[in-house]
């Protein structure tokens, strides 16, 4: 049983729910309310839809074994009491579960890339689950190229989904779309809307990785890695992560003036849930000194990013507010 709990905590299991939820999101909420609001239906199949959160769970888990093989003499001095490579289960075995998740990972992408005749995207599984491999390896040894990276991985899920639904999307319906351009344009809002989650997952990932590196910074100078924190010190990073944090907001606030002003509902949502904790937040960054409470803002910019997700169900009532008149 213990063996088991291990397994789950290797493969990160929290963060491959958020994913997949995500991914349930952007389609059934997003990418639905579109949809529904011009009488258009999915194009990819329920079916293949979960065999591509499939794919890129098991992708993004390989993508966390790998990591913890290879972070395992980091993670010693870190998070000694927390290490499971080596201490719980053997290193071949986790090198091993790598392998088995990965290439499943791929098969089952080969497979969706194939059923949709997109044979090509099944490239993009085969650069994912290289760049997560070189991340472990190499890229988040270097100066904010692992935090960018792993940024772009985070914002690349909710664009998978509108990768594989939108295709088929825009080329069964060429002709609606070419004789009612009004349907055209928003099916164009809703690529933006996609978009716009992915850009806020960006930003918040990259924050709270840098948040992460100064939790570490102890381990990682032992180790010699150059992170922010380490090559231009924990003010600086303080800096560069507030920075972030107010770009965040002001998007937030660009977002609702273009696109959802005059809803309350979102409104009230992207104040209460999203502004007032990120101005919690840098408060919370500031104040903060020990690796305890940089976890906590860690912990706590997680929570915003889940709560920056589900604003897709009130989105979803905004779109299809004319249907309800």
């Amino acid at each position: 049983m213990n063996t088991m709990v291990a397994y789950f905590k290797l493969i990160r299991w929290p963060n491959l729910i958020v994913i997949s939820l995500t991914m349930l999101v952007v389609r059934y909420a997003i990418i639905a309310s579109f949809l529904k609001l011009h009488h258009l239906s999915f194009q990819l199949s329920n079916l293949n839809f979960i065999f591509l959160v499939l794919a890129t769970v098991l992708v993004a888990a390989g993508g966390y074994v790998i990591n913890d093989y290879f972070d395992r003499r980091i993670d010693m001095e870190n998070k000694p009491t927390k290490v499971i490579v080596g201490t719980q289960i053997e290193r071949r075995r986790v090198m091993g579960l790598h392998n088995i998740l990965t290439a499943m990972g791929l098969m089952v992408g080969f497979y969706v890339s194939y059923a949709i005749d997109r044979s090509s995207f099944a490239l993009i599984f085969i650069i994912i689950s290289g760049a997560l491999w070189f991340y472990s390896t190499l890229y988040k040894r270097q100066l904010l190229v692992g935090n960018i990276l792993i940024a772009l991985l985070t914002a690349a899920v909710p664009l998978l989904v509108l990768l594989y639904d939108g295709a088929e999307l825009f080329r069964s319906n060429i002709l609606v779309f070419q004789m009612y351009p009004a349907v055209y344009s928003d099916m164009q809002y809703m690529i933006y809307a996609v978009v716009l989650f992915a850009g806020f997952a960006f930003f918040t990932t990259l924050t709270r990785e840098i948040i992460k590196d100064i939790e570490d910074m102890e381990g990682d100078s032992s180790c010699q890695r150059n992170t922010v924190p380490i090559a231009w010190g924990i003010l600086t990073s303080k800096i560069i992560i507030s920075i972030l944090l107010i770009i965040t907001i002001l998007a937030i606030a660009f977002i609702y003036y273009i696109f959802l002003q005059g809803d309350m509902i979102s409104l009230w949502y992207i104040l209460l849930l999203l502004v007032a904790p990120i101005i919690s937040l840098l408060v919370l960054l500031w104040i903060a000194r020990s690796p305890k409470q940089f976890h906590f803002c860690s912990q706590f910019l997680k929570l915003i990013m889940i709560f920056g997700l589900l604003y897709a169900i009130p989105f979803y009532h905004f779109i299809l507010q004319p249907l309800s008149i």
